[in-house]
């Protein structure tokens, strides 16, 4: 049985300049300090995060028939990722992602754009079947299909992108068959209307059982017996901050499945995305449970699946 199932559109290649000064200006050229590449978006991010956690971990979603597709699943698998449900597809290029990496924050230029494919992704419920969670980029999916993966007694969380807060009404649909909620902050606030995070998640609240806000280097929150829990992060020394977020809810859904308290779940899930922006790429840099245990070693009497 797996312990996750990731369902997402796409795998994307990303493409990483970091410790970049300043941005370019048309025709002029700048030089990045780093570079990385490797498997992105939540499939790629959060499924290597996962694999590393020692989660058994499955993949939904598509990638071109083509050399950079091979790639992408090819280092998945090696990280012990089953990509046995990545459908190869003949109509479209692997997606790939071309981040703009500074100390503070990042910037991408994504191909191709989504009104390039038009067909629904094919879901195997057979597949689904033999997972404990799932976890969802949304709204990808419709209400049919996250009511019938909930009518099989799986958990959802659901993560969304900037794009989907440009259309609120979709994800508030999706919230009474979710478990677990994970927006950042500014996508919190953009979707419930309001200019603070703690009064987006209260909103949220209303929704979903288990909301959580992501707050980047402040660390995040979520609300229990309603009332409000906030976790900080650690300090680190950020090179990157590509797909911090999809490493973050690995490690929220690892101690989710684990049973752990609320708080504790967010104390991992602070870790491993901090530790992520250490290196180029999130899912490159996810942590190993060694890792995990030099900066936090009150969770060092984790048992590890």
């Amino acid at each position: 049985m797996l312990d996750v199932l990731i369902i997402t559109p796409f795998v994307f290649g990303d493409l990483i300049f970091a410790g970049l000064s300043e941005m370019p200006s048309l025709g002029q050229e700048v030089y990045s300090h780093g570079f990385g590449f490797g498997p992105g978006g939540l499939g790629g991010n959060g499924g290597i995060a996962l694999a590393r956690l020692g989660m058994k971990t499955g993949l939904i979603s598509r990638v071109g028939r083509d050399p950079l597709g091979d790639v992408l699943c090819t280092k998945l698998e090696a990280e012990g990722v089953d990509v046995s449900h990545v459908l190869r597809m003949d109509s479209m290029p692997t997606a790939v992602s071309v981040a703009l990496s500074f100390s503070h924050d990042r910037c991408f230029v994504t191909y191709p754009h989504p009104s390039y494919v038009s067909e629904p992704m094919p879901i195997d419920f057979e597949f689904v079947r033999g997972a404990r969670h799932a976890l969802v980029s949304g709204p990808d999916l419709t209400q049919e299909e996250f009511s019938r993966i909930r009518s099989m007694g799986i958990g959802i969380t659901l993560d969304v992108g900037w794009d989907a807060t440009k259309e609120p009404r979709r994800v508030f649909d999706l919230l009474p068959f979710v478990d677990i909620f994970i927006p950042n902050e500014l996508e919190a606030c953009q979707l419930t209307n309001t200019s603070d995070p703690r009064e987006a998640l209260k909103v949220l609240g209303r929704y979903v059982s288990v909301p959580v806000v992501k707050l980047g280097p402040r660390g995040s929150m979520t609300l229990k017996d309603g009332c409000l829990i906030e976790v900080p992060s650690i300090e680190v020394e950020p090179v990157d901050t590509t797909g911090a977020g999809d490493v973050f809810a690995a490690g929220l859904l690892y101690g989710y499945l684990q049973g752990w308290s609320m708080e504790r779940c967010l104390r991992l899930a602070n870790v491993c995305g901090a530790l992520s922006t250490r290196g180029i790429g999130g899912g490159c840099s996810a942590p190993q449970w060694s890792d995990i245990y030099k900066v936090a070693p009150d969770l060092l009497t984790v048992s590890v699946s």
